[in-house]
């Protein structure tokens, strides 16, 4: 990896303003720090709710926020300026789940994002998804477009095809837990699936009974990827690799593949 190149955002710690509790309506843009007081059920704004940066921080509280069927493709929750924050609560239903758009250093903690297409999608740069969990989409769990995103210490379990898509560079995904596996029936396709980008760093994560790949490489020429210390194990259940790189030069790149535990790989190169 070079040197100087990679500059992962880690939250150690949030500094919040003073939240209030606020009767948090269907339609609503969040301006300043809230506190939810119930849920918003069959929503039918587009989107049901809008956290604005950098001041909108939403505690939902516990709460639900569930979209209507209709708008087909609506989100249920964007955050949008710069650096919104949202924690505590459960979005269902919607097409995507949550969603952290323009300027990007938003925060998403603590959340449940359940029966959406997809999960959580990061278009923008700076983010973190952290200690949520992201289970029973139908497209994929978390989406990661922009640069610089951190996907730490999730539980991303149930979701019927990919969990985790990074197409971004310079991500830092560590220490989630990935199995998509429902009722002894393996589900999901790939675990960690690694698009059109370059400089990340993939490590700690425990990836179990995936049916093709449990961490993939795409064929798009990456480099300077780290992808160590993770456990896969596909339990006999899957049909492809634990670990998988389809580029023709996976074994002379300048991604590393080092003290990952695990059963098959594609090439034999890799570790």
């Amino acid at each position: 990896m070079q040197a100087g190149k990679y500059f992962p955002l880690i939250f150690t710690s949030v500094l919040l303003p003073a939240l209030s509790f606020a009767d948090v309506q269907c339609g609503d843009t969040i301006t300043t720090a809230e506190i939810m007081t119930e849920d918003i059920l069959f929503c039918t704004a587009t989107p049901p709710i809008t956290i604005s940066g950098p001041s909108g921080n939403l505690d939902m509280n516990g709460f639900t926020v569930h979209c209507a069927e209709l708008p087909v493709l609506n989100t249920g929750i964007i955050l949008s300026g710069q650096g919104a924050f949202l924690s505590n609560g459960t979005i269902e239903n919607c097409y995507t789940g949550v969603s952290a758009e323009d300027s990007g250093f938003h925060g998403i903690y603590n959340i449940l994002v359940q029966t959406n297409e997809i999960g959580i999608s990061l278009t923008s740069n700076n983010n973190f998804v952290s200690s949520s969990t992201i289970s029973l989409n139908t497209e994929m769990g978390i989406s990661s477009d922009g640069d610089f995103n951190s996907i730490l210490s999730n539980e991303i379990v149930n979701n019927e095809r990919d969990s985790i898509v990074i197409q971004g560079d310079y991500a830092l995904v560590s220490q989630n837990t990935i199995e998509p596996i429902t009722g002894g029936l393996t589900t999901g396709l790939n675990g960690i699936v690694i698009g059109s980008s370059s400089g990340g760093i993939i490590t700690q994560n425990t990836v179990l009974n995936i049916m093709f790949s449990g961490i993939l490489m795409q064929e798009f020429a990456q480099t300077n990827y780290l992808i160590t210390g993770n456990r896969v194990d596909s339990g006999g259940a899957g049909i492809g690799f634990d670990l998988n790189d389809a580029n023709a030069d996976a074994c002379t790149s300048s991604n590393t593949w080092i003290s990952n535990t695990f059963t098959t790989a594609n090439p034999s190169c890799l570790d």
